[in-house]
């Protein structure tokens, strides 16, 4: 339910701009995706990102070719494969893929978990 919870929340965040209490804007960081790179990062991508000096968990959120969330995940690590694992999906084990077309974004929060920094869309294949 957390993982929803954050694909909602963020995609409000991103389709509604980042504003402070006071409802200014609020300039934010840029965060730089470091993978997967290449235009084929197979069914079960390895994320990666680069770290926030100020982050205390990231946020991962992939969406399908027509931008519904299809999975997300947060934890402090810069790093995470498809599906949340920490490690490459074992042969023959069950799980998400990712579809063509897909994006994903990452996502950093503070600690009392605000937002301080956003990665441009990343592409998973060609769409």
């Amino acid at each position: 339910m957390r993982a929803v919870h954050l694909a909602a929340g963020v995609l409000l965040l991103l389709a509604a701009g980042c504003a402070s209490d006071g409802g200014e804007a609020v300039d934010i960081a840029v965060i730089e995706l470091l993978g997967p790179s290449g235009s084929d990062p197979g069914e079960v991508p390895h994320f990666e990102w680069s770290p926030i000096d100020d982050a205390a968990e990231y946020g991962v959120v992939v969406q399908d070719a027509g931008g519904a969330a299809l999975w997300a995940w947060r934890g402090g690590e810069t790093d995470v494969w498809f599906g949340g694992l920490s490690r490459e999906r074992p042969a023959g084990m069950a799980g998400p893929v990712v579809g063509e077309g897909a994006t994903w974004r990452a996502i950093a929060f503070d600690e009392e978990g605000h937002v301080v920094a956003v990665s441009a869309e990343g592409t998973l294949g060609s769409g």
